[in-house]
């Protein structure tokens, strides 16, 4: 048997990380979204500053569990604000919270071990370094001009982001008050992976605000560069209320709710459709985000062919800092049920000059804009305004145009008995503005689910059993060996390499170091990452690293970790996530990894979920259309392929195996389902990752409906569906059950599923045709994949 080893006998940084610590630069400087600034209190005029907050020294790159970035060397806002020339005069309270930090450090590892040895693997990818606000600073003496306070705090998998972790400390608004009083500016740096709670800003008037997010490996950098010379760009890609208390039913999410059944009352009302359509007050509205200039548009006009429409216009920067901003385009629909507008499109400028400007033009395919009733997918009759605006809050009407008949696109198959509670009737004024002419003509194309084995015609039953069966957590893989892959395809099939597979969606999580026998068929871990110097011993797979045997040689797995899903669609800018895609696909085609199990494009139903940070948006069409940029980068290099996930209503971790998703037909497909029919049209991916949950009492991985009906039948999507690890089996999802609704691959899988299949075969409770299906949809994309042609040579 054959081997390849991928990891790198030297450590020093290879040309291809060096490009993609550039591409993580350049997309972290337009992630950074600036809330507030007061007084032109940024660009600041001088680098003497006091830096506090425990996320100085302790910056949090990117969320814990699947959305994890392994690398060998990442800075701190304070050691990349250090390489920037910064003179920091805050020394000394820094090196105090260092202390808290260490000892906090010990508890950390006795809870990490307690749950190793439990074998509660949930909760053990939940677990995370409790934020130490560190102690006040009311004996301190001020150094400089300016204060800027850097709030931290961790999100991951498994769990949902609790009050104490979205809210600010005692200890921090009482320092932030003090910073307030003594220092002539204070900037208050949001480092958090989703939601973190301002109410507290009604009572200290902080001058700047900047909500930073988790930006990888290069953003301390990114930051230091938006204080001193850079305007930012970013835009709020969700709505930030007031208060948490202010998201419609907030008190029935997640843990804030003893049910199993998550019911979404709301409906369509998501994010700014809610607060939007029902006229209610918020801190900053989607879209929101501030530069150090000022921009205006003019000079609209339109070209239509068919459903396509494209707006075109000029505009300019007026201010007197070169920058950027992004406009985006909403539609007012004349809907019986139906939110105010939805965005439809957005365009990002150049880095204009003052006084510059420039042609923009956003185009949408007005059928992409669809609405759902029990019945139809559809266009009602009514006027449509198309408005332009920097955000969602202050839209301005540019056009209009009108259906005179209801416009059916195509029937739909009922799946849901549930009501949503908030409804309302929105009836668009018919605006004085000039008219569109359209005159549509639509052909649904009619697809059709695979029925072609031919590929299967060598391959015994217990082949085609193991095509639809990974190969384990830790797999006896042939072929290719990358230590800390997630899983692999199976290797039982003769002529057949496995695959490797490796999560995402903020860059490749894989092991930065490995040992590696001389014969190359094994990769143990290093344990160099703070999670691994906490396992205990009795795990062997990780123990054999800290021996010194001999004939072993150490490999290096350099990554590199960019924005996460939240910040790279804060960008609003699909050229450079179309390059950080790009930047991914080099990693993967330099360690032999086939399948990045990315991107997540989860509507962020409720910000405290705790995968907030791995999703794009409140938003369908912005997840959906920039899931298609990151998909189209990562599979620039052919052979490899990215993973659509969480299909679907993933919206929560609390329970997250138990929970069903209730909701409606009009809300299933028009916000939940949208995203992922927007990113098969504009990718065509050729993978996608079922959910844990269940959505109306039915686990999506066991229902036909909604892998075949909805995802094949009506989306046209044509590849394969993978399950998520371990959402099958045990008392979850059923593995035979999985299989014969349409999904293809059991993850990471086991005997005990092949098993299981196999049983349910003979006994005909698995068809030939539903089996073959499976088989032939996983190796009609295992056979394009770059590994499979290098294994044939």
């Amino acid at each position: 048997m054959r081997f390849i080893n991928f990891a790198l006998k030297d450590s020093s940084k290879t040309s291809i990380l060096e490009s993609n610590e550039n591409v993580s630069l350049k997309c972290a400087l337009e992630s950074i979204i600036l809330l507030k600034n007061d007084n032109n209190a940024l660009p600041l005029k001088s680098k003497k500053i006091d830096l506090f907050g425990n996320g100085v020294r302790h910056t949090i790159k990117g969320g814990l569990g699947s959305g994890e970035v392994n690398e060998l060397d990442v800075k701190s806002i304070y050691d990349a604000f250090k390489e920037l020339g910064f003179e920091i005069c805050s020394d000394s309270w820094l090196d105090r919270y260092d202390k808290l930090y260490n000892e906090e450090l010990i508890r950390y590892k006795k809870s990490i071990h307690k749950a190793i040895y439990h074998f509660d693997f949930i909760n053990f990818m939940g677990l995370r370094l409790n934020f130490i606000s560190g102690d006040l600073l009311d004996d301190l003496d001020r150094d400089s001009l300016t204060c800027i306070y850097v709030i931290s705090r961790f999100s991951g998998e498994g769990k949902d982001i609790t009050k104490e972790e979205y809210s600010i400390s005692s200890t921090e608004l009482n320092n932030l008050k003090f910073c307030k009083e003594k220092y002539e500016k204070t900037i208050l740096i949001l480092n958090v992976g989703g939601f973190f709670d301002l109410s507290f800003l009604d009572e200290v008037d902080i001058d700047s605000v900047i909500y930073m997010g988790n930006l990888g490996k290069m953003g301390g950098y990114a930051l230091g560069h938006i204080l001193i010379d850079t305007s930012p760009s970013g835009k709020l890609p969700f709505t930030y209320p007031n208060k948490y208390e202010d998201i419609p039913f907030s008190n029935e999410f997640s843990y804030n709710s003893k049910s199993l059944d998550s019911n979404y009352k709301e409906g369509i009302y998501v994010g700014y459709r809610y607060y939007d359509t029902f006229k209610k007050n918020v801190r900053y509205p989607f879209g929101y985000g501030l530069t150090y200039s000022n921009f205006s548009c003019d000079n609209f006009k339109y070209e239509v062919n068919n459903s396509l429409i494209n707006i075109k216009f000029n505009v300019k920067n007026i201010g007197n800092f070169q920058a950027k901003n992004t406009i985006l385009l909403f539609l007012e629909a004349p809907k019986k049920q139906g939110e105010e507008k939805s965005l439809i499109g957005f365009y990002k400028t150049t880095n204009l000059k003052p006084n510059e400007k420039e042609n923009a033009n956003i185009q949408f395919d007005l059928f992409d804009f669809a609405y759902t009733n029990e019945l139809h997918h559809m266009l009602s009759k009514g006027t449509y305004i198309i408005r332009y605006g920097f955000d969602s809050k202050d839209t301005y009407p540019i056009f209009k145009f009108k259906l005179d008949e209801d416009f059916v696109l195509y029937d739909v198959i009922k799946m849901s008995n549930f009501k949503d509670e908030l409804v309302k009737k929105i009836n668009p004024s018919d605006l004085d503005i000039e008219q569109i002419k359209l005159d549509l003509n639509y052909k649904k194309e009619n697809y059709t689910l695979n029925n072609n084995f031919d590929n299967l015609s060598n391959l015994s039953l217990r082949d085609r059993i193991n095509l639809c069966v990974g190969s384990g957590l830790l797999p006896k893989t042939n072929f290719v060996c990358v230590s800390g892959c997630a899983g692999y395809t199976t290797p039982f099939v003769k002529n057949m390499p496995s695959l490797a597979m490796a999560d995402g969606p903020a860059g490749i999580r894989i092991s930065p170091k490995v040992k590696i026998k001389n014969d190359g068929k094994t990769q143990a871990i290093i344990p160099s990452m703070d999670i691994y110097n906490y396992l205990p011993k009795i795990f062997k797979y990780f123990k054999y690293a800290k021996d010194n045997k001999k004939n072993t040689h150490i490999g290096y797995l350099q990554t590199t970790s960019f924005p996460t899903g939240i910040s790279l669609a804060s960008t609003f800018n699909l050229e450079i996530i179309n390059e950080v895609g790009i930047a991914i696909s080099k990693e993967l085609n330099c360690y032999g990894i086939s399948f990045y199990l990315a991107p997540a494009i989860n509507i962020i139903k409720n910000p405290i979920g705790g995968r907030s940070f791995e999703y794009y948006s409140e938003d369908p069409y912005l997840a959906g259309i920039v899931a298609a940029a990151l998909i189209r980068g990562v599979e620039n290099t052919k052979g490899q392929y990215a993973v659509l996930k969480h299909y679907a209503c993933n919206n929560l971790e609390f329970r997250r195996n138990e929970i069903s998703a209730n909701v409606s037909d009009n809300a299933l497909r028009d916000i939940y389902l949208k995203a992922f029919q927007i990113a098969i049209k504009y990718s065509n991916p050729s993978v996608i990752m079922s959910c844990y949950n269940k959505v109306n009492h039915k686990y999506v991985s066991n229902d036909s409906k909604m892998l075949n009906d909805i995802l094949r039948l009506e989306f046209g999507f044509n590849g394969f569906v993978m399950t998520d690890w371990l959402a099958t089996g045990n008392k979850f999802g059923s593995h035979v059950e999985a299989i014969k609704a349409g999904n293809d691959l059991i993850m990471p899988g086991n005997r005990k599923a092949f098993n299981q299949i196999l049983r349910a075969y003979k006994r005909r409770k698995i068809t030939k045709d539903e089996l073959n299906r499976a088989a032939s949809n996983v190796l009609k994309i295992i056979l394009k994949t770059d590994i499979y042609k290098k294994y044939k040579k």
